[in-house]
């Protein structure tokens, strides 16, 4: 498990279509881990997070397209830290 704390964090995404294929079980890939896109896509549009100890999230502002269809934030496996 890891510590992890986001601050001051801003995403706000271009207005345009959307493709996006999540699969019904999102995969660990252990050893393609850390890379940013061993899982592909991923079923929250802002902060996807998996498997953290003490996660702190301060100032978390996510515009996500008119379309979206994920959550801002998905958690699994994490508790949340002060």
């Amino acid at each position: 498990m890891s510590h992890v704390k986001i601050r001051d964090f801003s995403v706000e995404y271009r207005d345009n279509q959307e493709i996006v294929m999540v699969p019904e079980v999102i995969e660990e890939f252990l050893n393609s881990y850390p890379e940013s896109n061993a899982h592909g896509d991923v079923d929250a549009c802002g902060i996807w997070a998996r498997h953290v100890d003490e996660l702190v999230l301060e100032e978390i502002s996510v515009k996500p397209r008119r379309c979206n269809t994920r959550d801002v934030i998905t958690l699994d496996d994490v508790s949340i830290g002060e």
